[in-house]
């Protein structure tokens, strides 16, 4: 029993999002079906903003909560702003936020306003999807009198230009 050893290591779904979403991409390009494309679309979309997410908390344990971490960043434990800061990590600070602070504590950088402006649509939309937000779509059609129709143009009742400018975006229902 001499050489038993107890270890604890950090886990992490970074690769388990970042495959899922490449791999949702792909399928969402590959289907000749359009509602199969369209599932593995918004499939990506939320496996791409959870890799961040995993990406960043993976970080945060490394730098400021494992203090066995050789880059622990030990001003935390004599600061109680930061003590306040960290204990409301998981439950309400903003992705972008533990990015900057990340970015700026660790190495005294500042994330691009572009890259945060991306990163922050990518939420919205994440936030879209997930918690269900209902829209309305208009459709012209063609009635084949077979139980069939053709689209020949729809319109939703939300601006997709407006509320996701940076991503150039199309409309989901497309």
């Amino acid at each position: 029993m001499d050489n038993i050893i107890l270890k604890t290591e950090t886990n992490h779904n970074v690769d388990l999002h970042l495959t899922q979403a490449l791999d949702c991409i792909n399928h969402s390009i590959k289907k000749s079906q359009i509602w199969a494309g369209r599932y593995n679309a918004i499939s990506s979309i939320l496996h791409s903003y959870f890799a961040i997410e995993s990406a960043v908390n993976f970080l945060t344990e490394k730098i400021i909560f494992s203090k066995n971490s050789p880059t622990y960043l030990k001003d935390i434990e004599n600061s109680i702003p930061l003590k306040r800061f960290y204990n409301s990590w998981y439950k309400i600070v903003e992705c972008t936020d533990k990015i900057k602070f990340l970015l700026y504590e660790s190495q005294r950088l500042t994330l691009n306003a572009n890259l945060e402006n991306r990163i922050r649509e990518l939420n919205a939309l994440r936030n879209f999807i997930v918690h269900g937000n209902c829209f309305r779509t208009t459709y012209l059609m063609e009635d084949h009198f077979d139980d069939s129709y053709s689209i020949h143009d729809q319109e939703d009742d939300i601006d997709w230009k407006k509320n996701f400018l940076i991503q150039n975006s199309k409309d989901l229902t497309r």
